[in-house]
């Protein structure tokens, strides 16, 4: 930024220069067209003077040719004086002029120089005020950028700490419910296992009470029947009729 600023700063120079150089020319040129008028009229003036003059001249002379030829030489040398004074009056006014019109350019020349450098002076303080705004506008987002980044860094830190803490909730969790489940299972399986068990022990033991519950029937049956025949036909008609050999006749358990 500080070569860019010098780069810009001479360039700023470079253009006050040939601006001061255009307005040096422009200004030549104003001087020029604005002292015309002055000098077509002081060359004017001059030859209506001279012509005055000579007229003048010409009625004395006319009125005093006579004295004028008495006194010619004299004459002659006043009138040279008179001329050279005349003359050095008119050259030393002329340089008079050309002194003073050279003193009012320089003053132009110096004011316009002067507002010229206060110009660019005034620019380049502003330019370089600009680039201290835009320099510390910069500093302050590059910071503020390095804040967000910061923060953002943080929150994602703090983002990925408690999705981490959740998973491990969420993994505690599903490891303490499948602890769980297979407690159920277990617990349903030894539930079952014992409902089975009792189930068998049950049917087991229904078996057993439906058999000795039977075999006291078939054993009061039999007895009855030997009351009219012998054990073993007894037996014999008691399994005919549990088997249904003999219709119209059951025992009832």
């Amino acid at each position: 930024m500080g070569k860019q600023s010098v780069a810009d700063l001479k360039a700023q120079t470079k253009l006050v220069d040939q601006h001061r150089k255009s307005m040096r020319d422009e200004l030549d040129a104003l001087k020029i067209e604005a002292r015309k008028p002055l000098t077509e009229w002081e060359e004017e003036q001059a030859r209506i003077e001279a012509e005055e003059a000579a007229r003048k001249l010409q009625e004395e002379i006319d009125r005093d040719h006579e004295f004028a030829l008495m006194m010619n030489a004299e004459f002659d040398r006043k009138a040279e004086e008179e001329r050279k004074a005349a003359e050095e009056a008119e050259r030393q006014r002329i340089e008079a002029e050309k002194k003073a019109q050279k003193e009012r350019e320089a003053q132009m020349m110096k004011e316009a120089e002067e507002r010229a450098r206060i110009e660019a002076e005034q620019k380049a303080k502003a330019e370089q005020e600009r680039m201290e705004r835009e320099r510390i506008a910069a500093e302050e987002r590059a910071a503020q950028a390095e804040r967000d980044k910061i923060a953002a860094e943080e929150r994602a830190k703090a983002q990925a700490e408690m999705a981490e803490r959740q998973r491990v909730e969420r993994e505690k969790q599903m490891e303490q419910e499948r602890i769980q489940a297979e407690e159920r299972a277990r617990q349903q399986e030894i539930a079952r296992q014992q409902a089975e068990q009792e189930r068998i022990a049950k049917e087991q033991a229904e078996r057993e009470a439906n058999k000795r519950h039977v075999g006291n029937v078939r054993r009061e049956a039999k007895e009855a029947l030997m009351q009219i025949v012998d054990e073993e036909t007894a037996k014999k008609i008691v399994m005919a009729i549990n088997n249904g050999n003999i219709p119209h006749v059951s025992i009832s358990y």
